[in-house]
């Protein structure tokens, strides 16, 4: 009978162990599970904040190239009619070179990135589009004084001249902004 009990001890022992083991390693796994799911969401908040920032980059890459060919667009298009505006050419000639320009680019993309990514440019942006407006309204004005023969645009020139002026430092500083822009993002 001595060694009957002296069995069942030791089976309540081994079984005592084993269960304290199994604990052990019970705890030991959940430990490794939880620090493995931290490690995880970390990898992954890294991944998506990399993955952002590339995705932020490019839009601001992109912008940089549209909007550049944007304001050279836009310069283009005004040129002409100063040109007009000083004698040298005729209306019609600045509307055939304004016809003539091919733009190759989606110029709502520029105002579009600005919004949805970049709302910090859209004041530069803004003050670009409102003397753009300006510019647009003396030619329509010189225009309707030309079409009724008076050809004379040293008034419009006045006003359009330094519009001009004003129109190319906004584009400048709108540039810088966006230089600023791509700047941060690299650091």
């Amino acid at each position: 009978m001595e060694e009957a009990n002296s069995n069942s001890l030791q089976a309540i022992m081994a079984l005592t162990g084993v269960f304290i083991g199994s604990i052990f390693t019970l705890i030991g796994v959940w430990i490794n599970n939880k620090e493995n799911t931290k490690r995880l969401k970390l990898q992954f908040a890294h991944e998506e904040k990399v993955k952002q920032d590339t995705l932020r980059r490019e839009y601001l890459e992109e912008l940089y190239i549209i909007s550049d060919k944007y304001f050279n667009a836009l310069t283009s298009h005004f040129i002409p009619y100063r040109t007009v505006m000083k004698g040298e050419l005729t209306f019609n000639e600045a509307l055939d070179l304004d016809i003539d320009r091919d733009l190759n680019f989606d110029v709502q993309r520029v105002p579009m990135i600005i919004h949805i990514y970049f709302p910090n440019l859209e004041n530069s942006y803004n003050e670009i589009l409102k003397i753009r407006e300006e510019l647009n309204e003396i030619i329509f004005h010189y225009g309707e004084q030309y079409k009724n023969g008076n050809h004379d645009g040293s008034q419009w020139l006045l006003h359009f001249q330094p519009a001009l002026e004003l129109i190319s430092k906004k584009m400048q500083k709108f540039r810088d902004e966006l230089r600023e822009c791509l700047t941060n993002q690299r650091s």
